[in-house]
């Protein structure tokens, strides 16, 4: 008689990938903002507004 696998199937945290770092530029003063990849939004350095993936 085989014995029932003590593994379980992978959770889907352990295949997600790491986050990393995306440089996107601010459109209102040009600054490099740095937005991770697992967030949607960074405030500029510079002038301090709100910079989404979307504003490249």
């Amino acid at each position: 008689m085989s014995q029932p696998s003590v593994f379980k199937e992978k959770s889907p945290c352990s295949t997600r990938t790491a986050a990393a770092p995306e440089m996107v530029e601010c459109p209102v003063c040009g600054e490099k903002v740095e937005i991770w990849s697992d967030e949607e939004e960074a405030t500029c350095p510079e002038c301090g507004i709100t910079v989404t993936r979307q504003a490249r």
